[in-house]
């Protein structure tokens, strides 16, 4: 699945536990 993030941090702890991230940057 794939989860929103807001900040960097976030994207790298989603991604730490196998999964796609994405944020408002990729909007």
């Amino acid at each position: 699945n794939i989860v929103d993030v807001s900040s960097y941090d976030e994207l790298k702890a989603a991604i730490a536990e196998g999964r796609w991230a994405r944020g408002p940057w990729s909007a």
